[in-house]
């Protein structure tokens, strides 16, 4: 059986950034429990400016705002230092309409100093040493838009 990850947040009062996992392996007919610490530096729904230079094309380029939208257990299980992330782009009527430019409202909770845009057709996996500063978190609901438009972008269609 593969490891099997078992959060135990809901046990303990926690800080947000901390986790404990009980990892559970089955080695040739044994089982072994142990736990692990686990700090993660971007957990999902962040928002952080972020270098995207050098770029090359049409790529999303320079220092500019984006959000972490890969799951915190992937980030934390994954070997390499990246994050999956959506740049965000300043609002422009151009943009309105477009089903993967999910519009989103400068607020006190997401840090952003104008109206944007998520742009998922310009999702990433990038190093972390590409992050530069935390701004804000984004909205649960705008999050939820944001992965549904990169899942549309890609064409998934789950097989029901």
């Amino acid at each position: 059986l593969p490891h099997l990850f078992v959060p135990l947040r809901t046990m303990l009062v926690l800080p947000q950034r901390l986790q404990v996992y009980v990892i559970v392996s089955c080695i040739m007919g044994s089982i072994i429990i142990s736990h692990h610490l686990l700090f993660n530096h971007y957990p999902r729904g962040e928002i952080w400016v972020v270098n995207f230079d050098p770029q090359t094309g049409a790529e999303i380029q320079k220092k500019r705002p984006a959000i972490v939208i890969d799951t915190d257990i992937v980030a934390q299980t994954n070997t390499l230092p990246l994050r999956v992330v959506v740049p965000i782009t300043t609002a422009s009527n151009r943009y309105k309409g477009i089903f993967w430019m999910i519009p989103i409202l400068k607020s006190s909770i997401n840090g952003l100093k104008s109206d944007s845009f998520a742009d998922a057709s310009q999702i990433k996996s990038i190093s972390e040493q590409r992050f530069e500063s935390k701004i804000g978190l984004i909205e649960p609901a705008i999050l939820n838009e944001i992965v549904i438009a990169v899942t549309l972008y890609i064409g998934y269609s789950p097989k029901i």
